[in-house]
């Protein structure tokens, strides 16, 4: 009778166990994936951008990725159960960059706002900033863009962000996406 208790037990321990393992491997859905812009300056010549999209391509949770000389950015598809933006610009820093190992990729999220006036840049900067793990964030009003540097600690999203901003009445959405009125 033991023995049948035993087996019992270890079959029931073994099915959830793969069924864990299956959640685990599931199909993220369309808010774990996130699709970001970065810019990333510090590009010298159209072979940095051909090496750092090759470093970023092996990074787990990196879905694809597209990187151009001429405009500076990167645009990043990602999964954030396994890999969040903060991880992504850490990612790209510490990719070989082709100017030497004394060079880096310094990296910036890119985040669209609707600013309407001077107030909503300035409440959606200071919120931005009191995030975890956010070091600065500037707006550049020629392209409505908020660039994030973030911090060396941490694992912040690009959905947390875009959440904080809501939460502050700041419509935002990932850059090159169309911002809700």
């Amino acid at each position: 009778m033991k023995s049948l208790v035993c087996i019992a037990t270890l079959g029931i321990v073994a099915f959830a166990v793969t069924g864990n393992a299956q959640d685990s491997k599931k199909e993220p859905t369309k808010e774990e994936i996130a699709k970001a812009m970065f810019w990333v300056p510090n590009q010298h010549c159209p072979d940095c951008a051909t090496a750092l999209e090759g470093s970023l391509k092996k990074v787990g949770g990196i879905m694809s990725v597209a990187v151009s000389f001429p405009t500076k950015w990167a645009t990043v598809e990602f999964d954030e159960r396994v890999i969040s933006a903060q991880e992504v610009s850490r990612a790209a820093f510490q990719a070989p960059h082709m100017m030497g190992k004394d060079m880096k990729y310094g990296t910036f999220l890119l985040l669209s706002i609707d600013a309407k006036d001077k107030a909503t840049v300035t409440k959606a900067m200071t919120t931005l900033e009191k995030v975890e793990g956010v070091a600065k964030a500037v707006y550049y009003a020629q392209t409505k863009f908020i660039a994030i540097q973030f911090g060396d600690k941490g694992k912040v999203t690009s959905h947390q962000l875009l959440k904080a901003l809501d939460d502050a009445g700041v419509k935002a959405s990932q850059a090159g996406a169309k911002i809700k009125k």
